[in-house]
């Protein structure tokens, strides 16, 4: 053809080669997508290691959590009472200590789960591999408590010591005469480690290092002169990824692990880097948070929460990092709602609208306070029910009455009538048969067996209506309740005089 025609096939070739490179970039877009969407999915455990408990570090939480029975019986078959978790915090010495830390990782975990948040990986620092196993389904409670009381009693067999130090990026990682027994992040600025070794030499380095910190554990952990023999059992199949900071790369529990565990360093900062994937939602795992520089530098997580910190009430801080958590993902009220419904047996509660809109009575708000008031909202009563109107109402409120301000132990203080002084008693209030106008018709009427009584339950529903603050309250009372404050309304009425001559009615 002409030129020009062929010009115009260039031009309409090139075209087409352009929208097929389009297309290309948009299915590499896709794809990315789904890749973000998935690793947004992503839950991430990370257990704290030995050294994170307190003096100071509260229970209260830990023993809410379903996994705390089982924790118990664990160490009782070893030989231990459940007092030695409370009697070894901030101790740091044998196997005592390790036991702790493990059924703290281990309790916190079923806290979560009972949450509603299910972790995709597991990995722990340390000692917090065994929690990590017990997450991942490897290990049950049994088996992570008996290693746990193995490795303390192999752990204690040397006396030492361990301090914590940055150093150079691109350092050898040599610490003669002490041995390195972790790696915990690496930045661009600074690789953090950890190291062992004898006491005297420990302390030594502490003095000519200006960035070194002693740390509480009297062992050294990790230091290459363990004996070994770990008697380790069998662990399952995993059900969520297990990654280990022993053997990064490892996802399933060998023969040797343990063994290998006491002699070699931790290398949390690979495992974390190499096959956590990044950008999830991160839930640090422990009594206190002492990972997070690790999690920043290799996780970037988009929402991230811990359990428990030294010094705070745990209920109340395990409930506010839900709450924050709750806001990027739908987990935690998922959870909730499942557990309402369950237990009031109906499928279609809402979160938002008054429970007492939804048709429930008070007989329900017992119901609920059983079954949210085990581990979502530890210490939920069925009165609070009456303070919050829905799900979500409690959701947001329930928090303040956990923290220990001077507000609020005065809003939970309830008002107690006076104890001194003259009392008024006006009437009593009863709902009588017709005929009945004294003891003797009363007694004449009962053993007749004529003393039913018949009440019209509407009319007293209206008339007792008045006495909430809310229809929504008013509807969600019982019967017995709403008739028990109309009799009381009735009598107090009845009394005439009486009632108008008082001057204080706090004393009626």
């Amino acid at each position: 053809g002409t030129r020009s025609e062929k010009a115009h096939a260039a031009m309409t070739t090139s075209g087409r080669h352009h929208r097929r490179r389009t297309s290309t970039s948009s299915t590499r877009s896709d794809k990315e997508q789904k890749e973000m969407s998935s690793i947004e999915k992503e839950v991430i455990f990370v257990f704290g290691g030995e050294g994170c408990h307190g003096a100071e570090t509260d229970l209260e939480v830990v023993k809410t959590s379903p996994a705390w029975g089982r924790c118990v019986a664990a160490l009782k078959k070893c030989g231990y009472e459940e007092s030695v978790v409370a009697s070894s915090l901030g101790k740091h010495y044998g196997a005592e200590s390790v036991l702790a830390t493990t059924v703290i990782n281990v309790c916190l975990c079923e806290v979560w789960r009972a949450y509603g948040v299910e972790p995709t990986v597991a990995v722990g620092h340390s000692v917090g591999e065994l929690a990590a196993a017990y997450a991942s389904g490897i290990y049950s409670v049994e088996q992570a408590i008996e290693v746990a009381a193995q490795l303390g009693s192999i752990g204690a067999s040397l006396e030492g010591s361990m301090l914590h130090t940055t150093v150079e990026p691109e350092s050898t990682l040599a610490f003669e005469p002490l041995s390195l027994a972790a790696v915990n992040y690496k930045s661009a600025a600074e690789t953090s480690v950890t190291l062992c070794g004898a006491r005297e030499a420990v302390e030594e380095w502490v003095r000519g290092d200006p960035k070194a910190v002693k740390l509480k554990p009297a062992h050294p952990w990790h230091h290459p002169s363990y004996a070994g023999g770990v008697k380790a059992p069998c662990g399952a199949a995993s059900t969520c990824r297990f990654v280990s900071a022993t053997e990064p790369g490892a996802g399933a529990i060998e023969a040797e692990h343990w063994d290998k565990w006491l002699r070699a360093p931790v290398a949390f900062a690979d495992a974390l880097e190499g096959h956590v994937p990044k950008g999830g939602v991160v839930l640090e795992v422990g009594p206190h948070p002492v990972l997070s520089e690790s999690i920043t530098c290799h996780l970037e997580p988009r929402a991230r929460a811990c359990s428990m910190r030294r010094g705070e009430r745990s209920v109340a801080f395990a409930l506010s990092q839900r709450r924050e958590l709750s806001r990027a993902i739908d987990d935690v009220r998922a959870k909730v709602l499942e557990t309402a419904a369950a237990a009031v047996g109906r499928a279609d509660l809402d979160w938002a609208a008054p429970l007492g809109d939804q048709g429930l009575r008070s007989v329900d708000f017992v119901r609920l306070a059983a079954a949210l008031g085990a581990v979502l909202y530890p210490g939920l009563e069925p009165h609070d029910f009456y303070r919050f109107a829905s799900l979500a109402e409690l959701d947001a409120g329930f928090l303040t009455t956990c923290e220990p301000s001077a507000t609020t132990v005065q809003q939970q203080t309830p008002q107690r009538a006076p104890t001194d002084g003259v009392w008024h008693v006006l009437g009593v209030g009863l709902a009588l048969p017709g005929g009945v106008d004294s003891m003797a018709d009363l007694r004449r009427a009962l053993l007749a067996g004529e003393a039913r009584t018949s009440i019209d339950a509407d009319a007293i529903r209206r008339e007792g209506a008045a006495l909430f603050p809310t229809r929504a309250e008013a509807d969600a009372a019982d019967a017995q309740q709403m008739l028990a404050l109309v009799l009381a309304r009735r009598a107090a009425r009845d009394s005439g005089e009486a009632l108008a001559a008082v001057a204080d009615r706090s004393r009626v």
